[in-house]
């Protein structure tokens, strides 16, 4: 909250750290990717409810680890798989979520296919991507890769 103001154009500037750019970001799309996150977990027929949380996600672009980590402490029983492009992103994310043994991270570029490279990749509940279809030009292949990774009546939810 730089000088108090955290709502405005100011945080999408360049020159704004891309650290904290993407912590505002997070900051103010928590609330609501919770709830959306919970909307798809409820139309996928999965528990909402944190101590029956046993099913799998995969957070696909998860970059630095903010919403995985939301995630994984949210539902510390249900299974969190997380990948990114960015090495160094992944670093940070696995540094974030250190403390959540429920998470498994790992470097792949979600243009190419997810089974088979993503460790731990294989019928999940739920797949999301949030805010990471914008910065891909061809989102026919990304989404074909992310349904292939869910099991039948699995849930996609696009951020």
């Amino acid at each position: 909250m730089d000088g108090g103001r955290l709502f405005g154009n100011d945080m999408f500037e360049r020159g704004v750290d891309d650290r904290r750019r993407l912590e505002y970001q997070f900051e103010l799309l928590r609330e609501d990717f919770d709830l959306w996150f919970d909307a798809a977990l409820r139309l996928g027929g999965l528990a909402v409810a944190p101590a029956q949380a046993r099913w799998s996600v995969l957070d696909a672009g998860c970059g630095e680890g903010l919403f995985t980590r939301e995630i994984a402490h949210r539902y510390p029983d249900a299974r969190v798989v997380g990948f990114d492009v960015d090495a160094q992103a992944v670093a940070v994310a696995a540094q974030r979520c250190a403390l959540q043994p429920n998470v498994r991270l790992s470097v792949h570029d979600i243009r190419q296919p997810i089974i088979g490279s993503v460790p731990g990749a294989d019928q999940f509940d739920l797949a999301v991507a949030w805010l990471v279809l914008p910065y891909l030009p061809n989102r026919r292949t990304v989404l074909a890769n992310l349904a292939a990774t869910l099991r039948p009546g699995g849930v996609l939810l696009l951020g």
